[in-house]
């Protein structure tokens, strides 16, 4: 993802406006980045909650080590080797890993990726294959917490003879946080987001059209005690014809336009 495309109408914006929110970094704690990790985590409890398919998937090591308690691991990889797996004749293969680039401090950084690739059927003529890939990573360097988070999924199939295609989810955001104090950094301070962001695709004509924005913020501060997250400043998500859903914060509160007409 690497420019806008499609676009987001005055009736969709709302819903929109919820979806990309998902994208920011609220928090060190709640980084974007951090957040899809947590979902890799996710997708391993789906994907392996019987007998059969624990039995395709290896992962390692058996005993997760995370000594400060943040979600991430020291290292974990899971391999997935699945073939016609139950009535819906689950096939999945490829990994994914995560590791603590600090298991001392919660907010230390961490590193992970991602590709594999799951595909079913079901009675009725519904086929899907779902490929998951992507790249996530978080640094300290003093006051400042910096990350990136590049996540893909695309699905194909077919419904009673009609084959769809498209990416269905993704995201290619970078941000920075720094503290206004180096002694707890998560409590206040500056943030700076951008990047790309897909939301679901659109049907026009029949097909789906992709939809992603791209998003930029300006004199972004963060507040702990903000329930938005961010005390002032605003974020803008571009779609590709130019229309603008604008995020502005004042005081913790937020306030939403579509094209200067509020949402």
């Amino acid at each position: 993802m690497s420019e806008a495309e499609g676009t987001i109408t005055k009736d969709e914006a709302a819903t929109a406006a919820d979806s990309i929110a998902s994208a920011f970094p609220t928090s060190i704690a709640g980084s974007a980045a951090l957040g899809a990790a947590g979902g890799l985590m996710g997708i391993d409890t789906l994907r392996t909650n019987d007998d059969e398919k624990d039995s395709c998937t290896k992962k390692e090591p058996a005993e997760l080590v995370d000594a400060d308690d943040d979600g991430i691991p020291v290292s974990l990889k899971v391999t997935y080797d699945c073939k016609d797996v139950g009535t819906i004749k689950l096939n999945q293969s490829g990994s994914y890993s995560l590791s603590d680039k600090n298991d001392a401090d919660k907010i230390g950084g961490f590193t992970g990726e991602m590709s594999f690739t799951s595909s079913y059927t079901q009675d009725g003529g519904f086929t899907s294959e779902s490929t998951y890939s992507g790249k996530f990573d978080q640094t300290r360097d003093g006051a400042t917490v910096s990350g990136s988070t590049s996540y893909k999924l695309e699905n194909k199939g077919q419904v009673a003879g009609q084959e769809f295609s498209g990416v269905a989810a993704g995201m290619n955001i970078t941000y920075k946080l720094t503290g206004t104090d180096a002694n707890d950094i998560e409590k206040a301070g500056t943030a700076e987001i951008s990047g790309f962001y897909a939301l679901s695709p659109a049907t026009v004509d029949g097909k789906p059209q992709s939809r992603v924005v791209k998003i930029s913020s300006e004199a972004l501060t963060y507040d702990e005690s903000c329930d938005s997250g961010y005390k002032s400043g605003t974020i803008t998500a571009t779609d590709g014809k130019d229309n603008k859903i604008v995020y502005t914060f004042t005081d913790c509160t937020v306030a939403r336009t579509y094209n200067g007409e509020a949402i």
